[in-house]
């Protein structure tokens, strides 16, 4: 016992990883696919495989323009390694849950004490909706893990001028784009701005930073727009131009039973 209290102490990231694969990993291909989001997602995955065609999401072999291809990428990476399966299905979050677990440790210790950052990882992992998550085959953990980093680095930035942090979180910013919509740009965007209005006497907005926002920006456009030029230039535009159209439906209308009260995200 003493020897594992020592070793978590000394080799905290280590620990973590390993904690998450004993938790996640087993019993998770067990289960049958049974979300219908799951089944859309994995499908796409395995007709990528058997098409030989990775740039346009398909499914039953058309045209699949509801979700950009990113976590569907993922899902062909793992079935490429693992077979066609339910666990080659849902590695992807299992491998979420590991990195979600040493991000929440390292800026838990970073902003407040290394005590913080393990209570935070562990009980985040140990919480009901977290852990289900993390074993499942949905687009949203890599979502929500996108816009965590993204706001991450955007305080780091603001508060300690951190270019390092703010490219990472332009990045990720960009790559939820490719993973699930836009949505998530409304949504830490309004989230900075309730931020900056909290704080506003120790964030001050001169012309290096500006500059500085400047280059993150493009970076995000560079990392969020990749796909959707690639497909509009030598795939097949028409599902840009439909992806677009389904993206304004969601906000419009209750399409797919996406309905609900507006501010629900700020508040989950």
């Amino acid at each position: 016992m003493n020897f594992l209290k020592k070793f978590f102490f000394k080799y905290k990231y280590l620990s973590f990883i390993f904690g998450s694969l004993v938790v996640l990993l087993p019993f998770t291909g067990n289960v049958h696919l049974f979300d219908w989001d799951e089944i859309n997602f994995a499908e796409c995955a395995r007709e990528m495989i058997v098409t030989n065609s990775y740039h346009t999401p398909l499914i039953n072999f058309q045209p699949f323009w509801e979700k950009p291809p990113l976590f569907i990428w993922m899902q062909v990476l793992c079935m490429k390694l693992f077979g066609i399966n339910e666990l080659a299905a849902r590695l992807p979050n299992v491998i979420n849950g590991i990195i979600t677990m040493c991000l929440l440790y390292y800026f838990g210790k970073k902003w407040y004490s290394a005590s913080f950052g393990i209570l935070w990882a562990i009980v985040h992992m140990g919480s009901v909706l977290p852990h289900l998550y993390f074993r499942s085959g949905i687009i949203d953990p890599w979502y929500n893990l996108l816009g965590f980093v993204f706001f991450s680095g955007m305080v780091e930035f603001l508060k300690s001028n951190s270019i390092k942090w703010l490219m990472i979180g332009s990045a990720s910013l960009g790559l939820s784009v490719l993973t699930k919509g836009p949505a998530m740009v409304l949504i830490t965007g309004l989230s900075l701005i309730f931020l900056f209005f909290l704080s506003k006497k120790e964030l001050v907005l001169d012309s290096y930073r500006v500059k500085i926002l400047f280059y993150g920006f493009l970076l995000f456009v560079f990392m969020g727009g990749s796909w959707f030029l690639f497909e509009y230039f030598w795939g097949d535009k028409r599902i840009i131009y439909a992806f677009l159209d389904y993206q304004i439906r969601l906000f419009k209308t209750q399409d797919s039973g996406h309905g609900g009260f507006f501010l629900y995200h700020f508040i989950v």
